[in-house]
């Protein structure tokens, strides 16, 4: 089943996979009403959550960080007549607090929500993840890259700074070091570069990386539950918080865990017909 709105698609697969894809032409811009769909998308998900979410975008693009590319686009690309006025008008509105902050603000929601999803969530990044893209793909948990896809973090070149939570998911994968690189240099890097840093966890043929990522989805359906949420909390909750915090938490979802519905009905088919894996 598919629906949604006309810039971010939602297919509940009778796999029990969600698909979601982002499909704003030409470059994927992640704008307001991009972010507007794809939060009404993690809403409905988080009321009633799949097996697991599968992201992707336009063959080409992942997505882009939106609105300054956008005005780019909209009103100065392939243009030779553009006046100082115009572009200091449009430098006035881009860099205006209160749009700044409300700008960010979407973005770190709209971020945090689709990490906070209580399934696995995987990006399949078709092509391009610059900027609000690679944020995108930093807030799932699992990343398939096209070997044709390049990732960067350029917002350096435009004189800011980041939003969306990658500052401090990216060191967790490739270190401070390799981090503060991407961010300071805005240099883009290849999808076999991401593999080799730990930035991406595969690399695919373009025509395979949204299958793979479907049939990878299709492995966490059959342990879908709130134990999956509750890993998942637990292992972000790792970086965070001190080591006697971590195993209070522990122990408080592993106590909460065995109380569940979920986990009796497991426990019980368990005990009725042994692994279904063979030990």
């Amino acid at each position: 089943m598919a629906g949604h709105g006309t810039l971010v698609r939602l297919e509940r697969r009778t796999d029990g996979v969600a698909l979601i894809t982002i499909d704003h032409p030409p470059v994927n811009a992640l704008t307001r009403p991009v972010f507007a769909e794809l939060n009404a998308v993690t809403d409905e998900l988080r009321t009633a959550p799949p097996g697991a979410v599968v992201i992707t975008g336009r063959p080409k693009v992942f997505a882009l960080g939106g609105e300054i590319s956008e005005t780019y686009r909209t009103r100065f690309q392939n243009r030779t007549d553009v006046s100082d006025a115009e572009l200091d008008a449009a430098v006035r509105e881009i860099t205006d607090p209160d749009y700044v902050r409300e700008l960010g603000e979407k973005y770190l929601v709209t971020f945090d929500a689709i990490a906070a999803l209580p399934c696995m969530v995987i990006a399949a990044i078709s092509g391009i993840a610059f900027g609000g893209g690679l944020e995108l793909a930093l807030a799932c948990d699992y990343r398939i890259a096209s070997q044709r896809a390049k990732l960067a973090t350029p917002e350096i070149i435009l004189g800011g700074t980041s939003i969306g939570g990658g500052v401090y998911r990216l060191p967790r994968l490739v270190g401070p070091a390799m981090a503060k690189r991407m961010y300071l240099g805005g240099e883009a890097i290849t999808a076999a570069e991401a593999l080799r840093i730990g930035l991406v966890n595969e690399v695919m043929p373009a025509q395979e990386t949204v299958p793979r990522a479907l049939a990878f989805a299709q492995t966490f359906v059959p342990y879908a539950g709130p134990s999956q949420a509750w890993f998942k909390e637990l292992i972000d909750a790792g970086h965070s918080v001190s080591g006697t915090e971590a195993n209070q938490l522990e122990l408080r979802r592993w106590c909460e865990s065995y109380a569940t519905e979920d986990a009796r009905g497991r426990l019980r088919d368990f005990l009725a017909h042994g692994p279904r894996t063979p030990l």
